[in-house]
């Protein structure tokens, strides 16, 4: 538990990822968006009776699904897109969550007057190689919080990351190896790239020779003919922290 009663301020508005990277953020992680939204249904029951906001950010921090009471998701800053890498309105637990890849508590001033919820909790959804793949974040009322929420968070990571490494290694089983599928994969990150209008002209057009290279390369594969190998299955275990 990390106590910040001092420290719990405004630090600065929330930055938010581009269209272009959350429209990738959330195709990357399907499944677990998938696997959240049922566990997050039964632990926003539970506290429905208090204002909370229960959210999924990915490894870096980005909001990709949240839920909870009416209205306080915008308000709290939590809708998707929103960057919690760094601290915004008090700690950021999901960058703390990452950084560690342990679960905590943060809690902040009980009373305030701009509707801040001053109790954070955060638990990571970390793969077998340690590696954190999302981070589960409750926010709610000081009156409100028990421990056992934060149990309750650790149950869901658990289930949320096992449901998401089962249907990864059912994907792969499905899907036969390509030799033109990187290429393939080069050239769809450069084409999301090039789409971002912060991108200026220059950039722009070395990328835009990148992506035609990329294209013959793919051509000469397929003429070539190359053969396919066999993708080495995985045997990832995933495990909430």
């Amino acid at each position: 538990m990390v106590m910040d009663l001092e420290h719990w301020t405004n630090c600065g508005h929330i930055a938010r990822v581009s269209r272009v990277s959350l429209q990738a953020r959330i195709a990357a992680n399907a499944a677990l968006i998938a696997a959240s939204i049922e566990q997050f249904q039964r632990v926003s029951q539970k506290l429905e009776q208090s204002p909370h906001v229960v959210s999924l950010t990915d490894g870096d921090g980005v909001v990709l699904y949240s839920a909870g009471t009416t209205g306080m998701v915008r308000e709290q800053g939590w809708v998707p897109g929103s960057n919690w890498s760094s601290n915004y309105l008090g700690p950021s637990a999901a960058a703390r969550a990452i950084a560690s890849g342990v679960p905590l508590i943060i809690v902040g001033m009980p009373d305030r007057t701009d509707g801040l919820l001053p109790v954070r909790m955060a638990c990571p959804a970390r793969l077998s190689d340690a590696r954190v793949t999302g981070v589960i974040v409750l926010s709610l009322g000081l009156a409100a919080a028990r421990a056992e929420h934060l149990i309750e968070l650790c149950k869901s990571a658990r289930k949320i990351c096992k449901i998401a490494e089962q249907d990864r290694r059912r994907s792969l089983r499905k899907l036969p190896y390509s030799p033109v599928q990187p290429f393939e994969d080069a050239q769809v990150h450069l084409a999301r790239v090039m789409s971002m209008p912060q991108i200026d002209p220059a950039t722009r057009s070395r990328l835009a020779a990148m992506l035609a290279e990329l294209e013959e390369k793919r051509r000469e594969s397929v003429l070539r003919g190359d053969p396919g190998k066999t993708p080495r299955k995985a045997h990832a275990s995933a495990r909430g922290v």
